[in-house]
């Protein structure tokens, strides 16, 4: 299972090579996305992209953001406010649904790698 951010959701439904490159690895495997990224998606949802939207979500286990997510997300941001180093709260929270679900994190946006962990692989 591979978890994709928001960022480089978008970037795979628009066909863009390097998300297309970062998932070929992860062949086979389920697509997860967060809560807080269909929100996101749904969120920016008009004419032109709602097919590729909706098709997105019906292919993707969905992970939520729950208590024990909150507690790491804390920790997160604690770390990086005390690093100088903040990025988006919603990135922050994304992050921590995925380490506490022991998932990998597929982020398309540079400011995760400001969270030191193994499974969150930033695609550059």
């Amino acid at each position: 299972m591979v978890i994709l951010d928001t960022s480089l959701a978008i970037d795979y439904m628009h066909g863009i090579k390097k998300a297309r490159d970062a998932l070929v690895k992860y062949q086979g495997q389920q697509i997860g996305i967060t809560i807080l990224t269909k929100y996101e998606l749904v969120r920016g949802e008009n004419g032109r992209n709602a097919v590729a939207i909706r098709s997105l979500l019906e292919k993707s286990m969905m992970y939520y953001f729950t208590d024990e997510a909150t507690e790491e997300a804390a920790k997160i941001y604690r770390d990086l406010k005390a690093k100088g180093k903040l990025i988006g709260e919603i990135d922050v929270m994304i992050a921590a649904i995925s380490i506490v679900n022991g998932e990998t994190l597929l982020a398309g946006d540079s400011g995760f790698d400001s969270i030191h962990n193994p499974n969150i692989e930033v695609v550059k």
